[in-house]
């Protein structure tokens, strides 16, 4: 997610590792997953967080191959209704016992549906390039079961049963007085995601140009 860039691009191609394929974070296994670090970082040119939130979307450039199958990016956006899947490793709760505090060791899924734009915020939400979700299932006393979290931006929305990429975690729509209760979060809240059909044009003219 473009949010995470937080410094500027070549500072954070500098000192960024992307683990592939890590169940576990800490890669115990070395054949469990690839470590790899980051050449080049592009953020999307349409991202903005004013009047709304936008193409939140970076592109990482691995600076050797990984070894791991990819998954398949969308070439036509999911219809209204559709299950998909998120992974993550945001936050549960937050926990000292972690090997980072709230962040967890292990990586999470949650089933999603997608839904009609009318349940997230439209000034932060555009419909065209984006998902509205909310978590499966009835909902509790307290919400949802589960849903996405700080920790999990940028992670994968892939549709249920496959391996094609629909879109990226980006945002939870939290109101102001709860913003900073990270565990909330997708299990109160709709939750945003970027459409991966809506901006694979412009992660193949990256590509192309590199």
């Amino acid at each position: 997610a473009a949010h995470c860039i937080r410094e500027t691009p070549d500072v954070f191609a500098a000192n960024a590792l992307v683990r592939i394929g890590a169940v576990d974070w800490r890669c115990a296994e070395p054949t469990s997953c690839d470590v790899r670090s980051v050449a080049r970082v592009f953020i999307n040119p349409e991202y903005t967080q004013v009047p709304r939130i936008t193409a939140d979307i970076a592109l990482l450039i691995l600076a050797q191959p990984s070894t791991k199958r990819p998954v398949r990016m969308a070439s036509v956006k999911a219809p209204l209704g559709s299950v998909a899947e998120l992974q993550g490793w945001g936050y549960v709760e937050p926990s000292p016992a972690e090997s980072t505090p709230g962040v967890q060791d292990r990586l999470r899924y949650t089933a999603v549906q997608t839904r009609a734009s009318a349940c997230c915020n439209d000034l932060y939400f555009d419909a065209d390039a984006a998902f509205c979700t909310r978590s499966i299932g009835a909902p509790s006393a307290t919400g949802f079961t589960a849903g996405e979290c700080p920790g999990d931006s940028g992670g994968p929305m892939t549709l249920a049963g496959t391996d094609i990429l629909v879109g990226t975690i980006a945002y939870v729509m939290v109101r102001a007085e709860d913003a900073n209760d990270n565990t909330i979060c997708g299990r109160v809240y709709a939750s945003v995601e970027m459409s991966a059909a809506r901006y694979r044009p412009w992660v193949a003219s990256v590509v192309a140009d590199l």
